[in-house]
């Protein structure tokens, strides 16, 4: 989300600060431009950034963290085959990026190549049930996140 919680969809992707740790002080570095970001999560290494991108036709992408000046570069952004990603998760090894997607209740799992890339989906798990809780009248079915 963008400096002063802007919506999501008014936001121009990944905004990367510097922090002056003696006053708390904060200097825009990049906008890393991407479609609706959302949730993020870090490999173990710190090395990529991944983001799922919070649209109908679900996505994910990763990123390259410069060690240098912590400035990101697009690595790839693949499908999940869900709508409206939501969530991810990096597997404590960084070989696996875990997605779940609210609208189409399923989850999915994602081979993390060597350069940090997202590869192959490995496994695509639906949610089955109605997934209607104590009010159904506000989720008409299983939304996973």
């Amino acid at each position: 989300t963008a400096p002063g919680g802007t919506h999501p969809s008014q936001a121009q992707g990944i905004y990367v600060f510097k922090m002056n740790p003696n006053d708390g002080g904060l200097t825009l570095l990049q906008v890393a431009k991407i479609a609706n970001p959302s949730y993020l999560a870090l490999d173990p290494g710190f090395r990529h950034l991944y983001c799922v991108n919070e649209m109908t036709a679900g996505a994910v992408s990763s990123f390259a963290i410069s060690q240098t000046n912590g400035q990101l570069s697009f690595i790839n952004t693949v499908p999940t085959n869900g709508q409206d990603t939501t969530h991810l998760s990096v597997q404590p090894s960084g070989q696996y990026l875990f997605a779940a997607s609210y609208t189409s209740g399923n989850f999915q799992v994602f081979q993390i190549d060597g350069d940090g890339s997202i590869g192959n989906m490995t496994d695509n798990f639906q949610s089955v049930g109605n997934g209607t809780g104590p009010n159904p009248a506000r989720q008409e079915g299983p939304h996973a996140h």
